[in-house]
C-alpha cells in the first residue's frame, strides 16, 4: 500500500519522542533558509509520524517549518512506526 501524504496547519499536533537526537540550531537555521527560498520543498519531503503523531523522522524540518510560520506541515502517518524503523 502506497503511503499517503497528509497536511495540516496545526503544528502543535506533533509530539517529540524519547530517543530522538537533540535539535541542532545551525541545522534548523539552514532549513529555515532553504524553506524560505523554496517553500514547495516541504511538500515533497514529508515528516514521518506514528499513530500518536510522535515525530519519527523530520524533527528538524518540523522546527524549521514552525520558525518560518504560516506553512502547512506535510506528513506520512504509519501506525506502529518507531525510531528503530528510521535509524541507521
Amino acid at each position: 500500500m502506497k503511503p499517503t501524504i497528509n497536511k495540516t496547519a496545526n503544528v502543535e499536533l506533533f509530539q517529540d519522542i524519547k530517543g530522538n537526537r537533540r535539535l541542532s540550531k545551525p541545522h534548523i537555521a539552514n532549513l529555515v533558509l532553504a524553506i524560505q527560498a523554496n517553500p514547495a520543498c516541504i511538500t515533497y519531503n514529508p515528516i514521518l509520524v506514528n499513530e500518536k503523531f510522535e515525530v519519527i523522522d523530520g524533527q528538524h524540518r518540523l522546527e524549521a517549518i514552525k520558525e518560518v510560520g504560516g506553512l502547512d506541515v506535510y506528513y506520512i502517518q504509519q501506525e506502529g512506526l518507531s525510531l528503530k524503523d528510521c535509524q541507521n
